[in-house]
């Protein structure tokens, strides 16, 4: 269900896994994050889908989150397809001045490996309490082929998970 959601929703879709938990004999149900906008991680593979999620991360500025992560994982399966470790670092700098100048605290991270994977790992190293992805928008049957890093986020990640789908309606 909720991979349908996500897919078919004309807007973001926020993404929250309950933990259910026995106390003194009582199940109790409780959000995974209780501070949804203290900080964000916003992995970025510079598509048009990214571009969309720094929007919607910028306009997050309203709720006083102070902090954002800036993360791109150059995919060790398949080879660097953005182009050089300079073209990368040009581009990941043009993302931090943007947030900075919105007035966001900015990490920005550059790493080797299996990106649903990282970002699973730096979330939790980085303590975050909020992913924004993007997603490209692809169909069911092109994931199967070419493999979803935001569904994989989506399946592996207790914190919550904001998806936010190339081609949405713009955010005001």
């Amino acid at each position: 269900v909720t991979h349908y959601v996500v897919r078919h929703a004309s807007v973001p879709v926020l993404v929250l896994k309950i933990t259910v938990m026995d106390k003194l004999g009582r199940t109790d149900c409780g959000l995974v994050c209780q501070h949804m906008f203290r900080r964000v991680l916003l992995p970025t593979d510079f598509s048009e889908g990214e571009g969309e999620a720094l929007a919607l991360v910028k306009n997050l500025r309203v709720t006083g989150l102070p902090d954002v992560v800036v993360l791109h994982v150059r995919d060790t399966r398949k080879g660097d397809e953005v182009g050089p470790q300079d073209v990368i670092c040009d581009r990941m700098e043009r993302i931090r001045r943007e947030l900075e100048f919105f007035g966001f605290t900015v990490n920005s991270l550059l790493v080797d490996g299996n990106p649903a994977k990282t970002i699973d790992r730096i979330a939790r190293e980085q303590d975050v309490s909020l992913i924004v992805i993007g997603s490209h928008g692809r169909s069911a049957a092109e994931d199967v082929l070419l493999g979803s890093v935001s569904d994989a986020v989506i399946c592996q990640h207790t914190r919550p998970v904001l998806v936010v789908r190339h081609g949405m309606p713009k955010v005001c």
